[in-house]
């Protein structure tokens, strides 16, 4: 197993921070074309486009669950349309819902310039978008 060396760019734990600093991903990124070479890497989700958004976040953990689980999953931005298929496979995400609902408003109305969010509203997707992600991770068997 290849060890990478250690990072020049110190990385918070993610309990202490906001967002993993570009110059840590640039970082990583280079570290992986030096050791393993690989023919493509691909960051997704709203951070690596350069603009995070809690939705999309949420979007990215069903279609990993999706892809943990060998299921095909269209191209999509849909999030209940990808929690109907994740359903077929665990029904107790269902109880997901009602916070996929409330994310799904800001897929759309806040996705273009010109239109923001209160800091208020902000916090409460980010919350929202916090809780999703704890069952996502604890059902793809991720710890952090």
């Amino acid at each position: 197993m290849t060890t990478l060396p250690a990072a020049s760019t110190k990385v918070p734990p993610i309990t202490r921070r906001k967002r993993i600093p570009q110059q840590a991903i640039d970082y990583v990124v280079q570290q992986i074309i030096e050791i393993f070479q690989p023919q493509k890497i691909i960051l997704f989700g709203s951070y690596a486009y350069g603009s995070p958004r809690a939705e999309s976040d949420a979007e990215k953990y069903l279609k990993a669950f999706l892809f943990k689980n060998g299921v095909d999953f269209p191209k999509t931005h849909n999030s209940r349309e990808l929690l109907e298929l994740c359903l077929t496979l665990d029904a107790s995400l269902d109880l997901q819902r009602d916070l996929l609902i409330h994310l799904d408003r800001y897929a759309v109305h806040y996705r273009y310039p010109g239109v923001s969010a209160e800091k208020e509203e902000a916090r409460k997707a980010v919350h929202i978008a916090r809780q999703f992600r704890v069952v996502l991770r604890q059902k793809l068997g991720l710890h952090d």
